[in-house]
């Protein structure tokens, strides 16, 4: 669960060594007395080696809330989600009175999709993209048509024998409903990407709905 809602290089180890070291009283052994040297040192090389990867990445203290835009989003939906804080309304559209949310990135963000479409929202804007590059996992001999969703690329899953990961430049208003569609099929939803419609141009996000690197929601 940490790696799919954190950054991995947020793993606190030195907490991880703390409970370690509770939990494991120390016995006077020749093997107590090397593994009470060896771990500090590992867990300490890799905080340090995560506290420079965040650093050099730009990325710390990493953004873990993301800005969407919902068509008839209400006090309601905040009220059945916790997770959604509603941020003030926005000029109407075709799609009607819509309102700008912030929500947690990753795979939260997954379920709190799931929950709007289930309440008849439409997602119009992740992070100020109307577009964003969906990955879906599909076993053998499985299929999957989404609307308002363009295949881009496949490829097997070299991890899972007889799977493949199949790409879509997917519209984020049809977010929801594929979704559906891919549980409704059984296969599995994975990481998407932002895209840019012209270039093709992708920047890394995660889990399915979109988790987009600390964007602000807007309107064109």
């Amino acid at each position: 669960m940490f790696l799919r809602q954190t950054p991995w290089y947020r793993y606190p180890f030195d907490q991880d060594l703390s409970r370690l070291r509770h939990a494991a009283p120390f016995v006077p052994s020749l093997r107590a007395v090397e593994r009470r040297g060896a771990l500090p040192l590992q867990c300490g090389v890799k905080g340090l080696y995560t506290r420079g990867i965040a650093w050099l990445a730009g990325m710390d203290p990493a953004v873990l809330t993301i800005r969407s835009v919902v068509a008839g989003l209400d006090a309601a939906d905040a009220a059945a989600d916790p997770r959604i804080t509603l941020l003030g309304p926005v000029p109407n559209d075709a799609h009607g009175p819509a309102a700008p949310m912030e929500t947690p990135r990753y795979q939260a963000f997954t379920a709190i999709v799931r929950g709007l479409g289930a309440r008849g929202r439409t997602v119009l804007e992740i992070a100020g993209n109307r577009r964003i590059l969906t990955s879906v996992l599909l076993p053998a001999g499985r299929s999957v048509a989404l609307g308002g969703a363009e295949p881009l690329f496949a490829m097997p899953i070299q991890s899972e024998p007889g799977w493949r990961r199949v790409g879509y430049d997917t519209a984020v208003e049809q977010l929801a409903a594929e979704i559906r569609a891919v549980e409704d099929e059984g296969a599995a939803s994975s990481r998407p990407t932002m895209t840019d419609p012209r270039l093709r141009r992708s920047l890394p996000v995660a889990a399915i709905a979109a988790a987009l690197a600390g964007g602000s929601a807007s309107r064109p």
